[in-house]
């Protein structure tokens, strides 16, 4: 007890002199969403400072009650001093910014405990999903992993073990699949921005039996660069020319803008413009960047929905209903999603050896 206390005492004294970063709850922001995990931050994680720009790895800490708490708690309370001493800000922000530090608090001491995460993700499902994508998809979602829970956590265990890779999932099936070992085969993987694979980032033995997870920050000069600015790419809609893209051809469409936009992000963040630019212009260059490399990857990719899109919008201006001209630029331009992945697949395997590339704006137009 006298040990539990002085360490919980110890570790709240670092905490307030900057020697333990610690993390809530990931933001909601998609783009302060993919800094977050793209400099390998996990929710509810702690590292120590062990020297200048030299961490331990994130440890989490939301299962080390009664010491998760009061980290937590601490933490927020040094926000909050930080942000009293500030002076620019004014009253509503403060207000506003009290008030998420209060519902943050009641949210990981109540809520976000293990005996609590049923009910939690019901009552986030019924008010429309963490990033508010409706009660219809958020349920879908619930239904999912709900049924997928009766699949014995051993087994789920064994798979993370085996393959570190975390999946995108549709349907029941899918969700069962992830959870079987070697039963992976043709699921399609989560990627970050750059189109790179997202994975689990922990040993295969801690995968299945570490009761703590934990994870190494990166090194990525990038990400490091968009957190100093605190700013961020998000994803790219999954709707391209008003067509819903497939997950083949969705995970084509990744992989191509995202490694697009690591070479012209760092090409860009490597000129004197961008260097001594302020923070506010960095951020336009990001966005205006990751704009041009997606149009790019959407032209490229599939120039067949955007005849069809073309093709509809036409229609309708002469009088066509939406039906009607859907079906028509259809039969014209359209492809099945196996036909139109394979299609956009060559492309990629195609831009990959570098002759499909095109030219994107100079740094002065990016600022324009």
């Amino acid at each position: 007890m006298i040990f539990g206390t002085g360490l919980a005492l110890s570790m709240m004294i670092a905490i307030a002199a900057g020697r333990i970063e610690i993390t809530g709850a990931a933001p909601t922001d998609p783009k302060e969403r993919e800094t977050f995990y793209g400099m390998g931050k996990k929710p509810y994680h702690f590292r120590i400072k062990l020297s200048e720009g030299n961490y331990t790895r994130w440890i989490e800490y939301r299962r080390l009650q009664p010491l998760g708490t009061m980290l937590f708690t601490t933490n927020k309370t040094m926000e909050m001093k930080d942000l009293f001493q500030r002076g620019d800000l004014t009253e509503d922000q403060v207000t506003d910014a009290m008030q998420n530090a209060i519902t943050a608090t009641i949210r990981f001491v109540v809520t976000d405990q293990a005996a609590m995460q049923g009910v939690s993700q019901l009552l986030e499902a019924l008010e429309g999903g963490k990033y508010s994508t409706g009660v219809w998809h958020a349920g879908n979602r619930y239904l999912q992993n709900f049924l997928g829970g009766f699949i014995p956590n051993l087994s789920f265990s064994a798979a993370r073990s085996i393959d570190e890779t975390i999946y995108f999932t549709e349907g029941f099936g899918d969700e069962f699949r992830k959870r079987i070992p070697f039963a992976t085969e043709g699921l399609i993987p989560r990627r970050n921005i750059f189109g790179e694979e997202i994975g689990r980032g922990e040993s295969a033995l801690s995968r299945f039996l570490g009761p703590y997870r934990h994870s190494l920050p990166t090194n990525d000069p990038i990400f490091q660069e968009l957190d100093r600015i605190e700013y961020g790419v998000s994803l790219p809609q999954r709707t391209v020319y008003n067509q819903r893209l497939s997950l083949e051809e969705y995970d084509i469409y990744l992989q191509y803008a995202g490694q697009r936009l690591r070479q012209e992000l760092e090409r860009v963040m490597n000129t004197t413009g961008y260097q001594s630019a302020d923070i506010m212009v960095k951020k336009e260059i990001v966005d205006n960047v990751a704009s041009a490399v997606r149009e790019e990857a959407r032209v490229k990719l599939f120039p067949h929905w955007k005849r069809v899109y073309d093709l509809e919008r036409s229609l309708i201006m002469k009088g066509y209903t939406p039906k009607e001209a859907r079906d028509t630029a259809m039969s014209r331009y359209g492809m099945d999603e196996r036909q139109s992945a394979l299609q956009a697949e060559a492309i990629l395997n195609r831009t990959e050896s570098g002759d499909t590339r095109g030219r994107l704006p100079s740094l002065e137009e990016l600022t324009r």
